[in-house]
């Protein structure tokens, strides 16, 4: 992302147990922390960030915070969930663009992204790509799939948090190996 000229920030949990909740905490709470060292004199990217336009990526229960903090967070401008789990009623609130790329075999997720998918209203841009095969790690880099999960979230991230349409056609084509494919873009 940073090559893209997309600031981004990584947490880590307090307990790998910590559940999505607290996760969604975790995130926006690091979205008020680089906004605050925007502002921070002495800060080496003081006035450099324009926190009108920030959004969330999460996996596993990661992904389960992305999706609370977008149904919750109508200000966000994109969220983009990696395996995301969450047990619970989530989405019909959601106002974010969001991207979420899932895999079938997934021994801790399985599942978990289409009853998050369908209750987002048809007005919010969404979109689900599910893998057939690659476990719960697949989706944790931009080269799996044979780049493909990068040729997804890039985009999807470059349209809707920079608002950059020359990105658009690359999540415009189904992309092979799907075992669910979803969107109304």
């Amino acid at each position: 992302l940073a090559s893209h000229g997309i600031v981004s920030l990584a947490i880590d949990t307090n307990n790998v147990l910590d559940q999505p909740d607290a996760r969604s905490r975790a995130l926006l709470d690091g979205l008020e922390s680089l906004k605050k060292e925007n502002m921070r004199e002495g800060s080496p990217v003081k006035d450099k960030l324009d926190t009108s336009r920030v959004g969330l990526m999460g996996w596993s229960m990661g992904g389960g915070g992305t999706w609370l903090s977008a149904d919750s967070r109508p200000e966000l401008k994109v969220a983009v969930s990696l395996c995301g789990w969450y047990i619970g009623s989530v989405g019909s609130r959601t106002m974010v663009p969001s991207l979420q790329l899932a895999v079938r075999d997934d021994e801790l997720a399985a599942g978990m992204s289409q009853p998050v998918y369908r209750p987002k209203p048809s007005a919010t841009p969404k979109m689900l790509v599910e893998w057939s095969s690659g476990g719960h790690w697949i989706n944790n880099s931009p080269e799996s799939k044979d780049h493909v999960v990068g040729r997804y979230g890039l985009p999807w991230i470059k349209v809707y948090l920079e608002g950059d349409e020359r990105y658009r056609q690359f999540f415009k084509v189904m992309p092979t190996g799907t075992s669910d494919y979803k969107t109304n873009q």
